[in-house]
């Protein structure tokens, strides 16, 4: 639990907390962290179309019953 309160005070977690939109450097920071901490996550990615922006959705699970979604689109 120590590693997750220290993930989410990094400036890569603060940027997926403070805006839906994100670069794509700032996801593969935070997907480094998880996997250093050997912390579990799905990440999901939705491509542009001509009707919608790409988005991901990444998913962080704490425990069997709590998980932490962060929902975000890509800056162009």
């Amino acid at each position: 639990m120590k590693e997750l309160e220290f993930l989410l005070g990094t400036e890569a977690f603060k940027a997926l907390g403070n805006s839906n939109t994100i670069k794509i450097y700032q996801l593969f920071a935070v997907i480094s962290l998880l996997i250093k901490c050997g912390i579990p996550f799905d990440l999901t990615f939705d491509p542009s179309t001509r009707r919608d922006e790409a988005n991901a959705e990444l998913t962080i699970y704490i425990n069997p019953n709590t998980s932490i979604v962060f929902t975000f689109n890509f800056e162009g």
